[in-house]
């Protein structure tokens, strides 16, 4: 599982490669069109898988990416899927409506790299602590006789990245993370 998927423009690409590599960098699973898609494959599929298995959804705004059919309609594939999305301005433009209500990560030519993606990162690992609370308080509600946990006094589970650790959870407590956290998205 990625933890974010990258919707841009191709006239954004330049930016997009070093947004995509500070992320890897930063030990962020990212997926990106480049990487995700094989010839022969049905390239519009490919991209819905993407983006259900990420767990943010990073949209990269500009003028061009706003005016983007195919954008749009990831845009949209997101929004079903209850991913996060997380707006990424790049150049100034109007705002899809459908996500003209979140807040943006401006990532202007004038604003300072750096701060920004510090911002970005701290944005997208708030969401992975509030999964793992969201995970603890589910396990407390409906596995209440499993064996307790370091993670905070009181729960039974142990988190890695997209899911539980194997043998810490079994049968029904699994389920409960797998339908109610960290699938279903």
């Amino acid at each position: 599982m990625a933890d974010v998927f990258i919707s841009y423009s191709r006239r954004d690409t330049d930016f997009v490669k070093v947004l995509h590599q500070a992320l890897e960098e930063s030990n962020k699973e990212t997926w990106i069109d480049w990487q995700g898609i094989a010839p022969t494959t049905e390239w519009w599929k490919e991209i819905e898988a993407g983006i259900e298995a990420a767990d943010n959804f990073i949209f990269v705004i500009s003028s061009d990416s706003v005016g983007s059919k195919y954008c749009l309609l990831e845009i949209d594939h997101a929004i079903k899927h209850n991913k996060r999305v997380i707006p990424v301005l790049r150049r100034s433009a109007d705002m899809p409506k459908a996500i003209s209500h979140i807040q943006r990560v401006s990532f202007l030519e004038d604003d300072p790299f750096d701060a920004a993606f510090a911002e970005l990162v701290e944005t997208i690992n708030t969401d992975q602590r509030q999964k793992l609370h969201l995970a603890a308080r589910l396990h407390d509600q409906h596995c209440p006789r499993r064996r307790k946990s370091p993670l905070r006094p009181g729960v039974g589970l142990a988190v890695e990245r997209g899911g539980a650790v194997a043998g810490e959870l079994g049968g029904e407590c699994a389920g409960v993370l797998a339908g109610g956290v960290w699938g279903g998205g």
